[in-house]
């Protein structure tokens, strides 16, 4: 199947300069290769130059094979001077005059990019369809996806929108990227009717987002009482591969299982326990200066980066209670979007540093721009507050600061916790095999052994799988027996087996044989559990999965532990006793019930009509910290940033905070628990 697709124009632009991006001469050092290798040296040292050089090699050799990549130069030069119509006019020009070239795909591309900037929708998608996949770079095919999902959601195809999403899904290998792109492909799929769940699933066949695809699906005919219609996509279901992100969906489908037909409601706060509170007075008071803002608020991220600015203009009083109120604050905000890239949050750092009054910026929020950014920020000498993961951000730059919670954190927060309240000694792992799973098991396993605990078996399971029987199995013990202990083993199976048919008298005598039996060395036979806690590192989809299986297979009596992915009411609406007991870890507790928390939660609410997640929670309380400097009195960045490194045991609303030496913030993330079929904070 053909795809088409896109990305931002001037990254797509940018290729045409790269060495992957150009076709070497046919003839190197005739005259014509010559004046194009000068040109190109040009665009970078003297883009007025360039265009004058390009030019006259165009006059000189229009039908050369370096031609069409010429006017692709030219284009990208026009059009970072601002020059969009001599951009397009160059476009156009290849295409006309280079119709069987090996660049006028990208020339069409490109084209069509520009015609949706311009909201021409139409325009783009007459040129868009034209493009052949197979003849663009890999660089510009990836490009080509997002394009195409951009231009279906102009069109208001949400079949093709999603289709062309799968396509940036597959192209996607950051972990933290990743988990953006599945977020917008369920906004979408939510958007969808049962028509149109239909026909993409139709046309994505096994390819991921099917399953939650055909998910929703089911739910949407168990609403309209179509239970035949439901019966048939579980069928479909059964053959699918499910990944964790997809798994997210899979409540739905096991409502249906359980014959509950109930369609899933979103879960609401009671703002009547928040409002009864008094209000938290905020450390902030007196508070005045300017604070740069860097966000992704366009592109795939625009979601996450809308929700962080929100999180600041609730902080800054800007927006919400007491808006405006100059008594509490006086602080201005200037906000830039970083659109997701590396690119631009650089270029945004580096103009609001270039602003006197700008004191220090919060932002961005994913690790590759944030470690632009760190650079730019640390050249420029303004302090940086980033909210990425990614450790490396802040270390050896001075004045950036990073307050993300991040995964070693987590384990290291978890593994405590076990360690000392659960008196956990002896640990497993049960993981995905995938990047997310990889990296959450590596640092399990270094905390377990700075506490001084023992891993008692590691075992992994392919990505989205939904049988869990061998790995579960190879953690206690079967694939190490012997050929007589197999033979054993099916002996006592069939001895249990034969009790659950037999008399009560002779069924005790059975049973009684069957836990008489040994290994020929003397030892038990399998299921043996040696450790006491396992941890898994998915998502609660796949957890309330796997919880009953390991049930079934006899680990029994263990306490389950898992990061931040387990917090979701479904959890225990769906695992049931299966996760009775179950610790994990999370950034922000909604339902928390200190003072300061419910405040925040309540006025989060009032403003923006939704409850606040963890984005909103982290990036509240980097502007809190920042403004806590303003209001002692700090008006330098040099004093700004030595009193944002002070910072010790600050109580925010996403856990205690202190920062390090390195920039990097301590945070004491929130552990939390099932406890009688509800998740509570039990530390």
């Amino acid at each position: 199947m053909r795809r088409f697709g896109s990305a931002l124009l001037v990254l797509s632009l940018a290729v045409a300069c790269t060495p992957g991006g150009v076709i070497l001469p046919r003839q190197p050092g005739s005259a014509a290769a010559e004046s194009y290798a000068a040109s190109q040296q040009l665009a970078q040292e003297d883009p007025e130059s360039a265009v004058r050089e390009l030019k006259l090699f165009l006059r000189t050799w229009p039908r050369d094979p370096k031609a069409d990549d010429a006017a692709l130069l030219l284009a990208r030069i026009e059009l970072h001077s601002g020059n969009m119509v001599h951009a397009k006019e160059w476009l156009r020009w290849i295409l006309r005059t280079h119709s069987r070239g090996d660049r006028v795909h990208a020339a069409r591309l490109r084209l069509a990019q520009l015609e949706l900037q311009e909201k021409h929708e139409e325009s783009a998608y007459r040129l868009a369809v034209k493009v052949n996949l197979e003849e663009l770079t890999e660089t510009e095919r990836r490009e080509a996806h997002r394009f195409f999902a951009n231009l279906a959601r102009a069109r208001g195809d949400h079949v093709a929108r999603l289709r062309w999403l799968s396509w940036v899904r597959a192209d996607t290998v950051d972990t933290d990227r990743l988990a953006f792109v599945d977020v917008e492909i369920d906004e979408v799929i939510q958007d969808m009717d049962v028509s149109e769940l239909r026909r993409v699933a139709q046309q994505l066949e096994q390819r991921a987002p099917a399953a939650r695809v055909r998910l929703r699906l089911t739910q949407l005919l168990l609403e309209k009482r179509d239970a035949e219609g439901a019966r048939k996509q579980i069928a479909e279901l059964s053959v699918l591969p499910m990944t964790p992100a997809e798994a997210r969906r899979l409540r739905d489908l096991e409502g249906s299982m359980r014959g509950t037909g109930e369609a899933v409601t979103p879960l609401l706060s009671d703002p009547g326990r928040a409002s009864a509170l008094l209000p938290v007075p905020p450390p902030t008071l007196g508070a005045e200066g300017t604070l740069g803002v860097v966000l992704p608020l366009s592109g795939s991220f625009q979601a996450f980066g809308e929700e962080c600015l929100q999180g600041i203009l609730l902080a800054a009083r800007i927006l919400g209670e007491g808006a405006g109120t100059t008594a509490e604050h006086s602080v201005r905000l200037r906000v830039r979007d970083s659109r997701g890239t590396p690119e631009g949050a650089a270029a945004s750092v580096r103009e609001l540093a270039g602003d006197p009054q700008v004191l220090a910026i919060v932002g961005p929020l994913l690790g590759d721009e944030s470690e632009a950014a760190a650079v730019a920020a640390s050249e420029a000498g303004i302090p940086l507050v980033t909210l990425a993961g990614r450790e490396e951000v802040a270390r050896g730059r001075a004045g950036v600061f990073r307050l993300g919670l991040t995964p070693r954190g987590e384990m290291q927060a978890l593994v405590a916790f076990a360690y000392q309240r659960l008196d956990v000694r002896r640990f497993a792992v049960l993981y995905p095999r995938d990047a997310f799973g990889e990296t959450l098991k590596s640092f399990f396993e270094d905390a377990v052994k700075r506490q001084g605990g023992e891993l008692a078996g590691v075992a992994a399971y392919a990505p989205g799988v939904t049988d869990f029987a061998e790995p579960i199995r190879s953690l206690v013990g079967y694939p190490s027996l012997s050929e007589r202990g197999k033979t054993l083993l099916r002996q006592r199976e069939d001895l249990l087996d034969r009790a659950a048919r037999a008399a009560p008298r002779e069924a005790a005598e059975l049973r009684r044989q069957a836990k008489a039996l040994t290994t020929p060395d003397g030892g038990p036979l399998p299921p043996i559990v040696n450790f006491e806690a396992l941890f898994i590192p998915d998502s609660y989809g796949q957890v309330v999965l796997i919880a009953p299986q390991l049930a079934f297979h006899g680990v029994e009596g263990v306490h389950l532990l898992g990061s931040s992915g387990w917090n979701h009411r479904d959890l225990v609406r769906i695992g049931g006793k299966h996760v009775e007991g179950a610790v994990f870890t999370e950034a922000f507790f909604v339902d928390e019930e200190r003072p300061y928390v419910i405040e925040f939660a309540r006025r989060f609410e009032t403003a923006f009509e939704r409850p606040p997640g963890a984005p909103a929670a982290q990036a509240f309380d980097a502007a809190n910290l920042l403004l806590l400097q303003l209001a002692h009195g700090r008006r330098s960045r040099i004093e700004l940033a030595k009193g944002f490194s002070e910072i010790r045991g600050y109580p925010g609303v996403s856990g205690m905070t202190t920062m390090l030496a390195d920039g990097n913030a301590e945070k004491d993330p929130y552990v939390l628990g099932v406890r009688s079929g509800a998740i509570v904070n039990i530390d």
